[in-house]
């Protein structure tokens, strides 16, 4: 999931518009690959355990630029997988964010 989203952050710069986002995604979708931290085998909606950890980061890194681009992610990227249709689960799992949480969690621990 980091990867993937230092690439898009990389091709996008810092304009984290909808339009943006909503485009990486297309290229992602269209280049055959599945867009990460989406899905989840059993789960048909949001991962309660994604949800605790994007609690976690509005309360101790809201302004962190990588946090602020999954933000972003997480509100475009299930209408966009929706459209697309392959996907039955277009919601976040724990892996859409637990990269970026586990960065403050060391952050903040040893501060």
């Amino acid at each position: 999931m980091l990867n993937w989203l230092v690439k898009m952050k990389q091709s996008i710069g810092d304009d984290l518009s909808d339009q943006k986002i909503k485009d990486y995604l297309w290229e992602t979708l269209n280049g055959g690959r599945v867009v990460p931290g989406y899905g989840h085998a059993v789960l048909r909606k949001t991962d309660p355990r994604y949800m605790s950890q994007r609690e976690f980061g509005l309360r101790k890194m809201p302004d962190d630029p990588m946090f602020k681009l999954v933000s972003q992610v997480y509100k475009i990227a299930p209408g966009v997988l929706t459209e697309h249709g392959k996907t039955k689960n277009p919601y976040p799992n724990v892996d859409a964010v637990s990269t970026k949480r586990s960065d403050a969690q060391t952050v903040t621990n040893t501060s």
